[in-house]
């Protein structure tokens, strides 16, 4: 049996997952990141790295999402 919040997180990770592919696929066509970097499997490991990262922010609070785009960002312009 299904937890009764299953739906609603469910859901709330598609809507999440569907504005970061999105976004992605805006920074594809931009010229931002690599062209031929796939948004959908690259939002699926975008928040599985962000939810790691937020398990170890009170561990290390630096700003890892900023140098993680940095890192992403440069590779486009190589």
């Amino acid at each position: 049996m299904e937890h009764p919040a299953h739906e609603y997180f469910r859901d709330r990770y598609r809507t999440a997952r569907d504005a970061l592919t999105r976004a992605i696929a805006d920074l594809c066509e931009s010229g931002r990141v690599p062209a031929d970097l796939d948004p959908d499997r690259f939002a699926v490991l975008a928040m599985a790295v962000l939810d790691g990262l937020q398990t170890q922010w009170p561990y290390d609070p630096a700003d890892h999402v900023a140098y993680l785009w940095e890192l992403i960002e440069r590779s486009g312009t190589s």
